[in-house]
């Protein structure tokens, strides 16, 4: 039983050897060979040839057992009594080199590919050598021999001309490849690689022009025709790109794609009108998905060019997305905000809703709602925004709507713990807080909390400043205190001055004006202002009719 377990390992050892040992080359066995070259038996083989093969098999079993200070002995030994034996000095190079000895794992390697230049695993073990040690010129010199010696492989090829990228030498690099494309003909993993050397050489016309011996190769692919139109345009050679969109587009006039890329080359080329038809024929396609479309369109135009420069334009072709597309909640919010910038806040709503209904946890989708809500005067605005309140407690906005919806049911108390409420949380970047501060100034006057309410009046005026119906209510609710002083008339009659100044034919801002100057006792002055305010009165309000009589009974 010991013999056979031993007996298949002895086998692979000698199968293994058959090859190496016939690198093993000694004056005396050539010689013997020479001599019996008539003879068709078999050839004689010296002692020292066998017991050179005796010694390879010896130290290839102690090199596989994992005894490498004993097969690294055995092959010294080798190379000492036969220098030249490649196999020995190829399996010492190959031990040498996984210890770290890269010198004299070279001058090895070097030995055994010169004593059997065929031999196309010595030669790779050179490559590696090389490499290692950073010389790549020799690396580039040593896949030269490799091609020569292993023409019909196209792997080596691509090696050589990778060597010769690695030393910056581009023309060799090429010549390499060219090589191969004679051997095996044109292909699109040698003209990419020649395309890409050209262009890393600072040569994009070369590079251009390996593509178009493609494109013109494959004249059915018309891959090859969109590398180059794009090269091209990267050149910003935009006329010679046109022609090659233009065979594309004749081609296959159902490709989304072209169209997209001609939308890009009509921008570019001044012509935006075109480009928009373009864009728009290929989102006419359902090869693209709605997400893909919009994508495709925002990253086509700038923000400013999206929403402002081209927006009526750019607005219709998220119309045209939309109209033919179906995964519809995909783009909802985006959409929805496209409408609401179209002041279209009723349309947008069913569109904010679908959002929400796949995804009810971003508070701007709310926001969303709550703003086209009040915009369109939607019945459901209390509702939402006292869900939104509950919800996201910190923001400022559901309880300010929830707050002017109180005020205008005259629900004065509510609207002061609602606007109290936010005064104590603080106004995020100051969103809101100077028409919170008008509305809970209103109620507080409302309520005969006076005091207060000029002091959120103020807020309100020094957070904004030009609010004209803050400065016009302000001045007439201070003009109508019973305990009025001078400063406060004087202070009534700049703000109401401001107002008319703003808006010299507003009814209301007349009449204000007119009554302070009244309460100042300048009547005369007043019923000029006063009869303004009547003429430009259009709602025959009474509150003017009767300033009116009064100012006029006091000439």
């Amino acid at each position: 039983m010991k013999r056979m377990k031993q007996f298949p390992y002895i086998i692979i050892c000698v199968v293994l050897l058959a090859a190496v040992a016939a690198g093993c080359k000694s004056p005396q066995s050539t010689s013997q060979a020479t001599k019996r070259i008539e003879r068709p038996v078999a050839k004689e083989v010296s002692d020292a040839t066998l017991q050179t093969e005796a010694l390879l098999i010896e130290a290839k079993m102690q090199q596989e057992a994992g005894n490498f200070e004993q097969a690294m002995a055995g092959y010294r030994q080798i190379v000492k009594r036969d220098n030249g034996c490649a196999a020995a000095h190829y399996e010492l190079a190959v031990m040498l080199l996984e210890t770290g000895a890269s010198d004299s794992a070279l001058y090895h390697s070097q030995l055994a590919a010169t004593l059997v230049p065929e031999n196309i695993w010595y030669k790779l073990l050179l490559v590696d050598i090389y490499e290692q040690r950073y010389n790549r010129k020799a690396v580039a010199s040593t896949w030269e021999s490799i091609v020569a010696t292993q023409p019909d492989h196209k792997e080596y090829y691509l090696q050589l001309a990778n060597a010769y990228l690695q030393i910056g030498d581009a023309d060799h690099a090429i010549d390499a490849l060219n090589r191969m494309e004679k051997r095996w003909g044109m292909s699109e993993e040698v003209t990419l690689q020649k395309q890409k050397i050209w262009k890393s050489a600072g040569k994009p016309q070369n590079a251009i022009r390996e593509l178009e011996k493609l494109a013109k190769s494959m004249p059915e692919d018309t891959r090859y025709s969109a590398m180059v139109a794009e090269s091209y345009m990267q050149q910003k050679d935009y006329k010679s790109a046109k022609p090659y969109y233009d065979k594309i587009a004749q081609q296959h006039p159902d490709d989304e794609y072209i169209h997209i890329s001609l939308a890009n080359y009509y921008k570019l080329t001044g012509a935006p009108q075109q480009a928009i038809k373009e864009l728009s024929t290929g989102f006419r396609n359902s090869g693209l998905s709605c997400i893909d479309k919009i994508q495709i369109l925002t990253s086509f135009y700038t923000n400013e060019e999206f929403y402002d420069t081209y927006a009526p334009a750019t607005f219709d072709l998220v119309d045209t997305i939309v109209r033919y597309c179906d995964d519809s909640s995909s783009y909802a919010l985006f959409y929805a905000d496209i409408l609401m910038r179209r002041d279209r806040s009723e349309e947008a709503l069913p569109w904010i809703r679908l959002y929400l209904r796949s995804d009810s946890s971003q508070y701007e989708a709310w926001e969303a709602l709550l703003i086209c809500e009040w915009s369109a005067d939607d019945s459901a605005l209390e509702y939402d925004a006292t869900l939104v309140k509950t919800l996201f407690p910190f923001h400022t906005l559901p309880y300010y709507l929830l707050a002017v919806k109180a005020h205008n049911r005259k629900d004065y108390d509510t609207v002061i713990t609602l606007m109290e409420r936010c005064q104590k949380m603080g106004f995020r970047n100051g969103y809101l807080e100077s028409d919170c501060y008008e509305i809970l100034g209103s109620a507080y006057y409302e309520t005969g909390q006076v005091e207060k309410a000029w002091k959120c009046f103020d807020r309100c005026l020094q957070l904004q400043p030009d609010q004209i119906y803050v400065l016009n209510n302000y001045a007439y609710y201070l003009s109508e205190q019973p305990d009025v002083t001078p400063e406060q008339l004087a202070k009534a009659e700049q703000m109401s001055r401001k107002t008319i100044e703003k808006e010299p034919d507003n009814a209301t801002f007349l009449d204000t004006y007119a009554w302070i100057l009244h309460k100042m006792h300048r009547d005369r002055e007043a019923l000029s202002y006063m009869k303004r305010a009547i003429e430009k009165d259009t709602q025959q309000s009474e509150t003017l009719q009767k300033h009116y009589q009064v100012i006029l009974s006091n000439q």
